[in-house]
């Protein structure tokens, strides 16, 4: 009984500590995460091009800061018509939306990262795998 006691007790200890480890190092007080000088630096070149790359590529578009670096508003011309109407409401569509570039960049990464699994995936899968992979992408299938 005395060891049931004990195991309960060291149980309850180690959920309390994982609780506050959890706590304080997981969580802000103000609800963001501090960053280091070089990623805001880093975000306020992402934003920067992405605006640059807008003004010169968007056939008209803007790209108009948000409240932090992620947010961007884009927005058409002053002199676009806006020609679609929301069929439940019929009132006309936006001329500018809401682009998160931290949330593009992050499902970006998880479609390059999958696509790379499931390429080494199939190349592992081929009979020789690497090397009968090479041979074809080298000769394009044709027999030398």
């Amino acid at each position: 009984m005395r060891l049931l006691q004990l195991a309960f007790a060291v149980a309850l200890a180690s959920g309390l500590a994982a609780i506050a480890m959890y706590i304080t190092g997981v969580s802000y007080p103000d609800g963001t995460i501090p960053l280091s000088a070089e990623d805001l630096a880093a975000l306020q070149a992402l934003q920067s091009g992405f605006q640059k790359c807008v003004r010169s590529n968007g056939l008209g578009l803007q790209a108009v800061k948000g409240r932090d670096y992620c947010e961007v508003t884009m927005q058409f011309p002053s002199d676009t018509i806006p020609k679609w109407k929301d069929p439940k409401t019929g009132e006309l569509e936006g001329l500018s939306f809401e682009l998160n570039l931290c949330e593009a960049i992050a499902t970006w990464e998880q479609v390059r990262n999958s696509t790379t699994i499931l390429t080494k995936e199939f190349i592992d899968a081929l009979p020789n795998g690497w090397e009968d992979y090479a041979w074809r992408r080298i000769n394009k299938g044709i027999l030398l």
